[in-house]
C-alpha cells in the first residue's frame, strides 16, 4: 500500500497527510510505523483563493502532529477547521464566489498589487483566424467579456494572484501559464519563485491571445 511504503523511508517526525474525502482514515493508519503522524487534510477548491482547510485526524493522530499542521497552514494564511461529520465540505458556486470576493479584498489592502476589474487581452485576431489549440481559452475569454459570470470559466482565465486580470504570461524557465502579466513581473521583480512550482523566475513573457 502506497503510504505503508512512504512510512517506511519518513523519518518519525514527519507528517503524511491523506486529502481522501471518503476513505477510512483509521484503516489507512492501521499499519503504519508512525501512525500518530498521520491526518487526513484536504484543502478545498480553489485551493488558490479559499482559505479553509479541513482536517480530518485519525483516531492515532497526535495533539503535536495537529499541531504543527495548524502552524504550517497559518503560515499560508489558510484556516484550518476539523471535519464536523462523515461527509466533506464541498462549496458551491456561490459560497466560492464569496470567497474569491474576499480574497482579492485582502489582496488590495496587504500586497500592493492594483486589482483593475474589466481589463481584458487585446484582440489581435478575429475568432475566425484563431488556432485551434488557442479555441478553447480564447471561448473561455470571450464569455467573460462578454459578462459571462460562470465560475468554472472565471477559475480557467484568472490571474491566480490578483484574481481578477486575465491569465496573460508565460513564466520562464518553468513555462507555468497562472497570472497576468503585471503579477508575473511583480514577482520577477522581487525576486519571488513562481507561485506553483517554486523555481526561480529567469524571465516574463507577455501574451495576446
Amino acid at each position: 500500500f502506497f503510504f505503508q511504503e512512504a512510512a517506511q523511508f519518513a523519518p518519525a517526525n514527519v507528517i503524511i497527510c491523506s486529502n481522501t474525502m471518503r476513505l477510512d482514515l483509521d484503516k489507512i493508519s492501521e499499519n503504519l510505523s508512525h501512525k500518530e503522524s498521520f491526518v487526513g487534510a484536504r484543502f478545498l477548491f480553489p485551493v488558490y483563493y479559499v482559505p479553509e482547510v479541513e482536517l480530518n485526524p485519525s483516531k492515532s493522530t497526535s495533539t503535536q502532529t495537529i499541531s504543527a499542521v495548524r502552524k504550517l497552514l497559518e503560515q499560508m494564511d489558510k484556516v484550518l477547521y476539523f471535519r464536523s461529520s462523515m461527509d466533506p465540505l464541498i462549496l458551491d458556486e456561490e459560497q466560492r464566489e464569496a470567497r474569491r470576493k474576499a480574497r482579492i479584498e485582502q489582496l488590495k489592502k496587504s500586497s500592493g498589487i492594483m486589482v483593475v476589474r474589466g481589463r481584458t487581452l487585446p484582440e489581435l485576431t478575429s475568432s475566425t483566424h484563431r488556432t485551434s489549440h488557442n479555441g478553447n481559452r480564447s471561448e473561455l475569454i470571450d464569455s467573460t467579456n462578454n459578462g459571462n459570470n460562470n465560475s468554472i470559466a472565471n477559475e480557467n482565465v484568472d490571474c491566480s494572484i490578483c484574481m481578477d486580470r486575465p491569465r496573460n504570461s508565460v513564466i520562464r524557465s518553468c513555462n507555468h501559464f497562472v497570472t497576468c502579466y503585471e503579477c508575473a513581473r511583480l514577482l520577477y521583480n522581487r525576486k519571488d519563485p513562481c507561485p506553483v512550482c517554486r523555481k526561480r523566475i529567469d524571465d516574463v513573457i507577455r501574451v495576446y491571445t
